[in-house]
């Protein structure tokens, strides 16, 4: 079947949701909206697109001038990064982390920005910043 024909639900379900998609769908994507609160305007308003309104990528991509595949794509990348354990545990543990590692938090792990960009916005060196992405890693597994 042609990629115009899926939803995103249908496409992105799969990659996003495994298996119990059937079972806790609702469940998973009032979870995954409530996370959407920590991103950045443009990617929570994609999101609520696609899980509260119900837009097709075509629609997304016509609404926005993008091509279908960059829309899809960056559904996939905000909703891979919502669901890895480091995201929920900043987004969780936000407040109380220390200063340091609360500004890379924020721009490498909730914005999603790459190490070099963090490093630019922070002015800090790339070292600084992986040390830093490491740590907050190392906390979100105990």
């Amino acid at each position: 079947m042609p990629d115009s024909c899926h939803t995103v639900q249908e496409r992105v379900g799969r990659v996003a949701a495994g298996d119990d998609r059937r079972a806790g769908g609702r469940d998973r994507m009032e979870t995954l909206l409530a996370l959407a609160e920590h991103l950045p305007d443009d990617e929570r308003v994609l999101l609520r697109q696609v899980f509260e309104l119900g837009l097709t990528v075509p629609q997304i991509a016509r609404q926005t001038q993008r091509p279908r595949g960059h829309v899809y794509r960056r559904v996939q990348r905000i909703l891979r990064r919502l669901n890895s354990p480091l995201f929920r545990y900043v987004a969780g543990h936000q407040r109380i982390l220390p200063a340091e590692l609360r500004a890379i938090a924020g721009l490498a792990v909730l914005a999603g920005l790459s190490v070099r960009q963090t490093a630019r916005r922070a002015r800090l060196t790339l070292h600084e910043v992986r040390s830093r992405v490491m740590a907050l890693k190392m906390l979100s597994q105990m």
